[in-house]
């Protein structure tokens, strides 16, 4: 029967200290792989939150930039909203002013057809012939200082530059009658007259 031998006691210490480092070794080794793990689930955390918070900012960018549109496009729309309003009314007050104007030519005809029918002239260019004497519509008013009829007369195109019997046009006639300023007016109307018509006859010789 064989006899055992005794383990070698520095043998076993030797081999027990190789253990004991190895030990430590892969002890070591895995708390640096533990750390490594922490580190790395650390690192995609705050990965993680940088990306979160890039899309909260470019999320609320592109709110703001959404506000700032739908402010602008508002803004656009109010401004439209105001042309439009500001046109209606330059429209309405244009048709007011037109059909106030309308109102007021056809009282002015009103008034001159009757100054016409009651003064025996078929128009305002018309000749009218007495016994001994001949004149126009002009004349009449001039006569009657009608400083107003004279005015409405002018404006229908009635001709200042036309001469009664006398030699007189409606003009030189308002001067021989005034009499301390009393045909002040239809003179003063009576020189617009002529000057418009001279301005006419220039336009027509110069064409």
């Amino acid at each position: 029967m064989p006899v055992a031998v005794a383990d070698d006691p520095v043998q076993l210490d030797r081999e027990m200290v190789e253990q004991q480092k190895r030990k430590e070794l892969e002890e070591c080794f895995l708390a640096q792989q533990a750390a490594l793990i922490e580190r790395q689930a650390e690192e995609a955390r705050e990965l993680e939150r940088v990306r979160e918070t890039v899309a909260l900012v470019e999320a609320q960018e592109v709110a703001e930039a959404q506000e700032l549109l739908e402010a602008q496009e508002a803004s656009l729309r109010e401004q439209e909203r105001q042309r439009e309003i500001q046109d209606a009314r330059r429209v309405e007050e244009e048709k007011i002013i037109k059909e106030k104007q309308k109102k007021e030519e056809r009282e002015d005809q009103v008034k001159v057809d009757s100054f016409l029918k009651r003064n025996g002239f078929s128009d305002i260019d018309s000749k009218k012939k007495t016994m001994f004497k001949s004149f126009y519509p002009l004349h009449s008013a001039v006569s009657q200082n009608s400083a107003e009829m004279v005015q409405l007369l002018l404006a229908a195109g009635a001709r200042p530059l036309l001469k009664n019997s006398s030699g007189l046009s409606a003009l030189e006639l308002a001067r021989k009658l005034d009499k301390n300023g009393s045909h002040a007016k239809a003179i003063k109307f009576l020189d617009f007259g002529i000057d418009n018509e001279f301005s006419i006859w220039i336009q027509v010789f110069v064409i």
